[in-house]
């Protein structure tokens, strides 16, 4: 897969359309996210041959794709765990034999998970959740049923007021102080310190979500420099739209921020020391790292935060308000938005680079309220005397 100017793909006819289709593929059996969207997909051509040989028809077709089982994602199973506890809090024994009273019980758990101080946010997920989990174990939750429970979820929120605890924004002064506090280590060739100073660079920069960079679909080969010598990423996942795929609108060029947060230049440090190469191969870009340097056990998704935690407090980071807390999405998503947005960078440009796709969907990571207000201060201060358009105005 080649990229033209800019970091565009280059020109390809058919070749290019199989090349895309074997991507796909591969994407999908390294993403958790899509291998459990396409999984009945990739079934589809053996199971589409073997009822053409029985002479099924489109019938059969349909009734044994329909019946063909999806992998069980970790928050699936973690919904049904909190169902089934709240069942045996409550003294009822969990998935009932029929519809209707599932559909009971599933708003009394949406009630009782509130009452304990749960987010009814967290009920609407874990609800969706459930009733996948309901359907593979044979239940017929029609379309009402499912309205139903919706709806009564959706008035939780009314009900139970939550106090969200959002990410705290990681400023561009916090960032280079995590980054001066790896540098001894970094510059004596320590994999883990590379690693995370590539990762608070880059996140920040392309304004990221967690699962975007960081999880183990995000190989080598998906980050590439381009002739305009930025960096381009390669991520399928990041698009609202997950159902098409478009090498150009997947390609996600980085911005260059001035030393030491320039990404390119911490990336290929990384890459060097890690032993890949921009562009090529199928390692992932970043695993869970020992603070040796080398690769531990399970994934850095499972430990990110921990360790985000440890390295802002060994940089003399403060710890955040009470109503905020140090994690992956205030480091990269709102992180890097806010720290634009101080810069005077206009939101037009932040959407494309951050893939929002309105500036509406902007407005929970905005923090510059306080900034504004300043702005408007010093401008009232500014006016002459005898300004206020209301003074000297008539009764009639």
């Amino acid at each position: 897969m080649s990229f033209g100017p800019g970091g565009a793909p280059a020109a390809g006819g058919g070749g290019a359309a199989r090349a895309g289709r074997a991507d796909l593929q591969a994407l999908a059996l390294t993403h958790p996210r899509w291998a459990a969207s396409t999984a009945r997909g990739r079934e589809a051509p053996q199971l589409v041959a073997a009822v053409r040989r029985r002479g099924g028809g489109l019938a059969g077709v349909a009734r044994e794709f329909g019946a063909l089982p999806t992998p069980a994602s970790q928050k699936r199973d973690k919904a049904s765990r909190a169902y089934e506890r709240a069942c045996r809090q409550m003294g009822d024994s969990p998935w009932p034999a029929g519809e209707d009273d599932l559909v009971e019980q599933l708003v009394g758990f949406g009630v009782v998970y509130c009452e304990g101080g749960g987010a009814p946010s967290t009920v609407d997920t874990y609800i969706g959740g459930i009733m996948v989990t309901a359907r593979h174990r044979g239940y017929r939750l029609t379309y009402d049923h499912r309205r139903l429970v919706r709806c009564a979820v959706a008035d939780l929120a009314k009900d139970f007021p939550h106090e969200a605890i959002r990410s705290a924004a990681l400023s561009l002064d916090e960032r280079r102080l995590l980054v001066a506090s790896l540098a001894p280590a970094a510059r004596a060739g320590n994999a883990h310190a590379l690693m995370w100073t590539a990762i608070f660079c880059l996140t920040g920069a392309v304004m990221s979500r967690f699962g975007e960079v960081t999880d183990t679909a995000f190989r080598w080969a998906r980050v590439r420099v381009a002739p305009s010598g930025l960096l381009v990423l390669h991520l399928p996942w990041r698009k609202n739209s997950k159902g098409t795929y478009n090498l150009a609108q997947d390609s996600f060029v980085v911005p260059r921020l001035p030393p030491p947060l320039d990404a390119r230049l911490a990336m290929e440090g990384y890459a060097r020391v890690a032993g890949h190469a921009l562009g090529q191969g199928d390692g992932v870009v970043f695993p869970r790292r020992l603070a040796d340097g080398s690769v531990g056990r399970g994934t850095l998704y499972s430990t990110f935060n921990a360790e985000y935690r440890r390295l802002c407090a060994a940089a003399g980071i403060p710890d955040p308000p009470p109503h905020e807390r140090r994690s992956s999405h205030g480091m990269g998503r709102r992180g890097g938005l806010n720290a634009y947005l101080a810069a005077g960078a206009p939101k037009a440009l932040l959407g494309k680079v951050g893939g929002w796709r309105t500036e509406a969907g902007m407005l929970p990571y905005d923090e510059s309220g306080p900034a504004a207000a300043a702005a408007l201060t010093a401008l009232m201060e500014a006016a002459p005397a005898g300004c206020d358009p209301g003074a000297g105005a008539g009764s009639g």
